[in-house]
């Protein structure tokens, strides 16, 4: 699928300018966590903030209706989630 994505014409070029090797070289990669934390302490945090931001969402379950509140809760859990694992 990703082989697909990059055979657009100047998508290639334009991720092999950004980021100065071909896309197949990062396709073979894997993540490696360095942190002298563990790791299962990353899935405890993303849970704990996910938990959080779920119960501030229900506290203020007047404001928003429908779907909306459930899409927030995600985007902002998906996004401490990425910060967590950047850090």
């Amino acid at each position: 699928m990703v082989q697909a994505f990059f055979a657009c014409a100047g998508i290639a070029d334009m991720f092999e300018f950004l980021f100065k090797y071909p896309a197949a070289v990062f396709t073979k990669g894997q993540f490696v966590l360095l942190s002298a934390w563990p790791a299962w302490t990353l899935g405890l945090a993303i849970l704990a903030i996910a938990a959080g931001l779920g119960w501030q969402m229900r506290s203020r379950r007047g404001l928003l209706e429908g779907g909306r509140p459930v899409a927030i809760w995600l985007l902002e859990t998906l996004l401490a989630a990425l910060v967590l694992f950047l850090l």
